[in-house]
């Protein structure tokens, strides 16, 4: 149950509660799930969690203080192009084809397995992930922006130019009103 919502945990522990009345009522044995222990090897990806984890703990490439969620990823890309090349992994990988012909592959490797999914989910929703790219900038940003522009060029302009200052300052504004007032 781990990297799961505290409500997801909690809803489903009542669930298997009532389930066991249920048996109970019915004269039946209560279901049990083996949920341990786990095995000594590591056939999850704990391993790689580490790895990943202390990767997001250094510095950055680009930005001192943090490390990008794709830098960390990487790791995880590594290992799994790494087993589905291997003899191993060759061997175990079922594949089958959809309506369209295109191959679908059904990888066994540790870090294609549902806790380790959870694990990476987990991580990219602490650490943030946020790529948009060729979007374009909603307008009430765009006004702020050119509002922001606007008070930084005014004060350039009062500084150096006292007497003309609202000459200068129409000449600046037109452009932008021009822009601002397209939709």
């Amino acid at each position: 149950m781990w990297s799961r919502e505290k409500s997801t945990v909690g809803n489903t522990l009542s669930a298997l509660k009532k389930a066991k009345e249920l048996s109970e009522e019915l004269g039946l044995t209560p279901q049990i799930i083996e949920l341990g222990p786990w095995p000594v090897s590591d056939g999850v990806g704990f391993q790689t969690a580490l790895e990943m984890l202390r990767a997001s703990q250094r510095e950055g490439k680009n930005v001192k203080e943090y490390v990008q969620f794709d830098m960390v990823r990487i790791i995880r890309t590594s290992y799994s192009t790494v087993y589905e090349n291997s003899a191993r992994g060759g061997a175990m990988t079922a594949c089958f084809k959809g309506d369209n012909g295109r191959t679908f592959a059904l990888n066994s490797g540790g870090t294609d397995m549902r806790l380790f999914r959870k694990f990476i989910a987990g991580l990219e929703r602490r650490m943030g992930r946020f790529v948009r790219q060729n979007s374009g900038i909603a307008i009430a940003v765009l006004l702020k922006v050119f509002e922001n522009y606007e008070r930084i060029v005014a004060v350039i302009i009062d500084e150096r130019e006292k007497p003309r200052n609202y000459h200068g300052r129409s000449r600046l504004r037109m452009p932008f009103l021009c822009c601002t007032s397209r939709r």
